[in-house]
């Protein structure tokens, strides 16, 4: 029961003790974490708006991005031959709509349909 008491003190003491502001540690801000990745281009700004016909060009699948930049996440994928519509230009990522979703591919991997190569050669 002695013990009980005298630890019952201490931790009475302890929660009442108030140290004096200069033995307080100090902390040091930390800086936001930061990604290491492609710069996200201003979205305000658009170099081409249009509607134009895309072609996946990639050697295998290319990545739908949720936004302009690789350190966005990956919401699909799309076919080497797929068409898709281009929206906007923004550097060098499309805005596209594939049909079923919107999303940003890297105009590496996308060139401008032959729409009337096609068009002409159903005719003949």
């Amino acid at each position: 029961m002695k013990r009980l008491v005298l630890i019952l003190t201490l931790a009475t003491l302890a929660c009442t003790t108030t140290l004096p502001v200069s033995t307080l540690p100090t902390l040091a801000a930390t800086p936001a974490p930061t990604l290491a990745s492609t710069p996200v281009p201003n979205l305000d700004t658009p170099s081409r708006i249009a509607r134009v016909c895309l072609v996946v060009t990639a050697t295998k699948s290319l990545y739908l991005r949720s936004g302009p930049s690789t350190a966005l996440p990956v919401s699909s994928w799309l076919d080497t031959g797929r068409r898709i519509i281009g929206l906007a230009s923004v550097g060098e990522w499309w805005l596209v709509d594939t049909g079923t979703n919107f999303g940003y591919v890297h105009s590496a991997y996308v060139k401008e349909c032959n729409v009337h190569s096609k068009a002409q050669s159903k005719r003949r």
